[in-house]
This record gives C-alpha cells, sequence and structure tokens, in this order.
C-alpha cells in the first residue's frame, strides 16, 4: 500500500522530469517545424515569450484584435464571471441557511 507522501513524492518526480524533459524535446521540434513551414520566427518567439510575461501577453492581444475590449473577451469572460458570481452567491445563501 502506497502512503500519501510516496505519491506526492511520485507526483513530484515526474513534475520534475517532465520540466527537463518536455523543452529538451519540444523546443528543437518547434524551431524546425517553423523554419520549415516558413513561419515567421519572430512571432513564435513572441508567442512563447507572452506565455511567461503578461504584460507582453496583453500588447501581444491586443495587436492581434483580441485586448479587453474586444468582443472575443467579452463573450468568454463575462459568462464565466457571471455563473461563478451566480454560484458562489447561492452556495453562501445555502450555508447560512445551513448555519441558521
Amino acid at each position: 500500500m502506497e502512503t500519501f507522501e510516496e505519491f506526492v513524492k511520485r507526483i513530484l518526480t515526474i513534475l520534475f522530469w517532465l520540466i527537463i524533459i518536455l523543452p529538451i524535446i519540444i523546443f528543437p521540434i518547434l524551431f524546425l517545424v517553423v523554419g520549415f513551414l516558413g513561419i515567421d520566427v519572430i512571432i513564435v518567439n513572441e508567442i512563447l515569450t507572452a506565455a511567461i510575461d503578461p504584460l507582453k501577453a496583453i500588447k501581444l492581444a491586443e495587436r492581434y484584435g483580441l485586448g479587453f475590449s474586444s468582443t472575443f473577451f467579452k463573450i468568454a469572460v463575462f459568462p464565466g464571471f457571471t455563473f461563478a458570481a451566480l454560484v458562489a452567491t447561492l452556495t453562501i445563501l445555502y450555508e447560512r441557511k445551513l448555519m441558521a
């Protein structure tokens, strides 16, 4: 029988090796495919950088028309936010009823 500590150690070991191995495999394949297909490397570099830096991600999204004022952003974000607020409100009201 495996304990919880052994389970966590195993998961962390797997994550560690994935973090080490995946970039070694993915980045060469990515740049070979980018070069082979003739995609501009600067765009790929901007996308990879935007995945790490939120300010660059916002600028990149606004440049492609997906910023905060775009229709896509409003359709994607606000229904989810409204649903989350509704669920939170119902949960709070239900818990208050249980405590009363």
